[in-house]
């Protein structure tokens, strides 16, 4: 816990610096605990988490970001092709590529930003299927985020000794508050799986000690 507040603040700091509190940070990556600092750091200091699926076409992510009209973009080394496909339409938007290790942004002061949040500040956007149109951005406040953390650990009862097995993807709110923030929140272990497989799956749950595991029903 000690290391991901120093790096999440590390991204914090190099947030404030390229953006104003309510800005929107676009991410583009997979399941990976530099994602999940991001979106903590973007908590932190008042900046909006913005994630899109990243399964989605390069022009519908083109399209999200010119909706949600972020100041920068982060992605994974992975969707650099993606990337590089949407660079002419999506106007003046910060790239920036986050490779194997998150060097880039790790470089930053680990002091704790002095930037004050409040419950009805919008702190995160998550994009809707888009099965009967376009997608469509949610907006979520750090109040519902909190309520929402507190409504899954009143359900499923975790606690410090458990071990969530993080596989919904960090883009749906399935794979925020369900149940990466409720587990931060009492304190127990996330283990992150980058992408679904289901034979790795079973391996990783047993091999971690894994207690707890929210999936879909598929």
């Amino acid at each position: 816990y000690k290391e991901l507040i120093e790096n999440t603040n590390k991204i914090a700091n190099f947030l404030c610096e390229v953006t104003s509190k309510g800005d929107r940070i676009f991410v583009l990556m997979p399941n990976r605990i530099e994602t999940l600092e991001i979106l903590l750091a973007c908590l932190k200091v008042g900046r909006v988490y913005t994630p899109a699926n990243f399964r989605l076409s390069s022009d519908e992510i083109a399209f999200l970001v010119n909706d949600a009209k972020p100041k920068v973009l982060i992605y994974d080394e992975e969707f650099e092709d993606k990337v590089d496909e949407i660079r002419d339409k999506i106007g003046d938007v910060s790239l920036i590529k986050v490779g194997k290790d998150f060097q880039e942004l790790k470089e930053y002061n680990s002091s704790e930003p002095d930037v004050v949040t409040s419950p009805d500040d919008l702190a995160m956007i998550l994009f809707t299927a888009g099965t009967t149109g376009r997608p469509k951005g949610v907006m979520h406040t750090h109040r519902s985020l909190f309520f929402s953390s507190i409504a899954n650990h009143l359900a499923a009862g975790l606690s410090s000794s458990d071990v969530y097995f993080g596989a919904p993807p960090l883009f749906h709110a399935g794979g925020i508050t369900c149940f990466q923030l409720t587990t931060l929140m009492v304190g127990g272990t996330i283990v992150l799986q980058r992408r679904w497989d289901a034979k790795k799956a079973l391996e990783m749950i047993k091999d971690h000690g894994v207690t707890f595991f929210f999936g879909i029903a598929t």
